[in-house]
């Protein structure tokens, strides 16, 4: 079991403790508003908190390429959707990752947002009980995921507040500050996130730039770019290209996916992947080749699923032989979902 296991416990302790008065804080603020001048039922909320944002999204999914996309991202709780979400949540996941060759890892995660009351859903405070490094354990990449495994060791926690200076249907702009502290040591750091959108049917583009700025790290950049599209009414299809700057770090690596994820129902779905991830320095070379399927499923309650993950991974570093590895995910989304 993970050394850092207890420390993250006590993580998750605290925010199961506090959750319960920044929510109905944030409560108190949104009713102010929404409600005013309205007579709500007494029943009204009860028959409405029977639904979550799975059957949300899947309501208002009216075939287009955008609201495809956003069910997909909103039911895997893809980093897209993640990301520029706008609702007080608390996130919970324990992972166990287990490798040829390596043996198996446990992970706790522990992720607190909580939007700030009467700032009209702009302003948020996150607290993250792990490694805050974007999208690592939902990459492609077997190897990728084993790194982000390793890297749990430094007990690193982050404290920021996010402001949501933009949120269109088709362009998103957000800043960032807080402190990460790694091994208890705080270091400050900025971020600024850019998205934009555009159908060009049949396919929508998507393009995504995160850049930070860490006191003890110097600047980094993450850059990616969607093109997707629905194949059927239960089919979708993303090609995915990534690539990482880091000022410490000579090179640029980057990866290429192509992900198909099949709508089973309401409950569950699973996602097919084939990736390769590259290096630019010393030479220009294949890193890795992985595929992945991803099975996920809302299970006893609308916020509580289970993710299987089998994946092979060919790297290049052991002559590209085959690598085969499971990880195992148990997480808990408790919060307020967007209503449509």
């Amino acid at each position: 079991m993970n050394k850092s296991l207890p420390f993250f416990a006590l993580v998750v302790l605290l925010l199961f403790l506090t959750t319960p008065i920044v929510f109905s804080a944030e409560i108190v603020g949104d009713n102010s508003s929404e409600t005013d001048g309205e007579e709500v039922s007494p029943h009204e909320d009860e028959e409405a908190g029977e639904e979550t944002f799975v059957d949300a999204w899947h309501r208002t999914l009216s075939g287009t390429i955008t609201g495809s996309a956003d069910w997909i991202d909103s039911f895997f709780y893809d980093e897209r959707y993640e990301s520029e979400e706008n609702q007080s949540r608390m996130l919970l996941r324990l992972e166990s990752f287990t490798e040829d060759g390596v043996g198996t890892d446990l992970k706790l995660k522990a992720s607190l947002r909580i939007g700030i009351p009467y700032a009209q859903k702009r302003l948020k405070l996150i607290v993250v009980g792990e490694p805050d490094q974007g999208t690592d354990i939902e990459g492609t990449s077997g190897g990728t995921v084993r790194r982000s495994f390793d890297r749990i060791d430094n007990n690193d926690v982050s404290v920021s507040l996010q402001h949501a200076i933009m949120q269109e249907l088709n362009r998103y702009l957000s800043t960032r500050l807080g402190f990460v502290f790694r091994n208890w040591q705080p270091r400050i750091f900025l971020e600024a996130r850019y998205r934009t959108s555009f159908d060009l049917a049949p396919w929508g583009v998507r393009f995504t730039e995160r850049l930070r700025w860490y006191t003890d790290k110097g600047w980094e950049s993450r850059a990616s770019l969607d093109f997707e599209r629905p194949l059927s009414e239960r089919f979708f299809f993303r090609t995915t290209l990534e690539g990482d700057w880091l000022e410490d770090q000579n090179g640029i690596p980057h990866s290429l996916t192509f992900a198909v994820s099949q709508f089973l129902s309401n409950r569950r779905a699973v996602e097919y992947s084939l990736g390769s991830s590259f290096q630019s320095r010393p030479n220009y070379r294949l890193e890795e080749v992985a595929f992945r399927i991803r099975y996920r499923q809302r299970i006893w309650r609308d916020w509580l699923f289970y993710d299987i993950e089998p994946h092979l991974r060919f790297p290049n570093a052991d002559g590209f032989r085959m690598t085969p590895g499971i990880l195992l995910r148990l997480e808990a989304i408790i919060g307020k979902y967007k209503r449509l």
